[in-house]
């Protein structure tokens, strides 16, 4: 079992995989470590991956061009849907890094075209190969790669090409309904929420029926709760999706709860002012009964989510299933300050 170790911890005393995730280059290079294909792509795809928790650095990009120097092979897969690493930058939306791999000339591969938005080599293949039935080794089509690639969120040209290709694959029968069961659902709308940004590809995945009823809370999240490192959300997205006519008072068939309802859970505050500002009901009530402002006072240790849920309209005084007020929870979850601001309320 593999032992923590704290972000504090002395940067001699990290592990290379720690040293290559929080951009630490210069320690890096002075470690004698393995440069095989396996240990480069890992190193790679933790220093290119977004964490919410690490803030992006010009020691990851000079990490990522080091693997490229020392020979990493651009067919080398890593991360936790064993993605080819050219997949991996251009989900990350690293423009400058795939520039570098097509001078080294990128693997012939066809969910390559699709992240990096060769719709021109795509175009080719479809008259030889029926695009629609080609898979990856996760089960994923080529919307997903096409969906999930950041290139287009600061390169206005990388993002119409992306979208010609998303039309393309759309056009030969590439489905936006196809899903890949994983710890979430995975499905070319949600990887466009989650990494890809782009909300022309929304709008053509929604056109093809790409979002459902069922999709609509997990698409709509990923676009308010971002994890790529600029912590921006993708409001636009957001807005598209919301365009659609989904319900966003509705709620999540499997969680039994509305989007406000988790945005206050984890105090996203960015999430729950954009919620409210479109709509969400500040008293809706979950399956139990509960308020957002329940949520909120069961887990936040800041007063700020709780405040805007007050603000909004939000009953202090609403009971639940159980006859509990947010009051109760912020009390028996210890949520010092939640509880001090609600009792002022009183």
């Amino acid at each position: 079992m593999l032992t923590a170790i704290p972000m504090s911890a002395p940067v001699e005393s990290l592990p290379i995989s720690k040293l290559a995730k929080l951009g630490h280059f210069e320690e890096l290079i002075r470690r004698d470590f393995e440069r095989d294909q396996k240990t480069l792509a890992t190193i790679f795809e933790l220093a290119v991956t977004d964490f919410r928790t690490v803030k992006r650095t010009s020691g990851h990009q000079r990490i990522l061009e080091l693997c490229l120097d020392v020979g990493l092979d651009l067919s080398s897969r890593a991360g936790w849907l064993n993605q080819s690493v050219v997949c991996l930058a251009a989900a990350a939306g690293d423009c400058e890094i795939i520039e570098r791999m097509r001078q080294q000339g990128l693997p012939d591969d066809p969910f390559v075209w699709a992240s990096v938005g060769d719709v021109g080599e795509l175009m080719k293949l479809s008259l030889t190969v029926d695009l629609g039935s080609l898979r990856d080794a996760n089960g994923f089509n080529l919307l997903f790669n096409c969906a999930q690639s950041g290139l287009g969120r600061s390169d206005p040209e990388m993002k119409q090409q992306l979208t010609e290709t998303c039309k393309h694959l759309l056009y030969h029968g590439v489905e936006a309904q196809h899903e890949v069961a994983n710890a979430l659902p995975i499905f070319p709308a949600f990887l466009c929420a989650w990494t890809g940004g782009n909300e022309e590809i929304m709008r053509l995945l929604i056109s093809d029926g790409g979002v459902t009823p069922e999709r609509f809370h997990q698409t709509l999240e990923h676009c308010l709760e971002p994890h790529q490192r600029s912590g921006e959300p993708f409001y636009d997205v957001a807005e598209v999706v919301l365009e659609a006519g989904f319900d966003i008072n509705a709620i999540h068939p499997d969680q039994g709860r509305t989007l406000l309802h988790g945005a206050a859970n984890r105090g996203t505050v960015k999430a729950v002012e954009w919620l409210l500002s479109r709509g969400a009901d500040p008293n809706a009530r979950d399956r139990e009964g509960r308020t957002p402002l329940h949520a909120a006072a069961m887990r936040n240790t800041s007063t700020a989510v709780v405040k805007m849920l007050i603000n909004a309209g939000a009953d202090a005084n609403a009971e639940d299933d159980a006859n509990l007020i947010p009051h109760d929870y912020a009390r028996e979850k210890n949520r010092t300050s939640v509880v001090r601001f609600l009792s002022g309320l009183e």
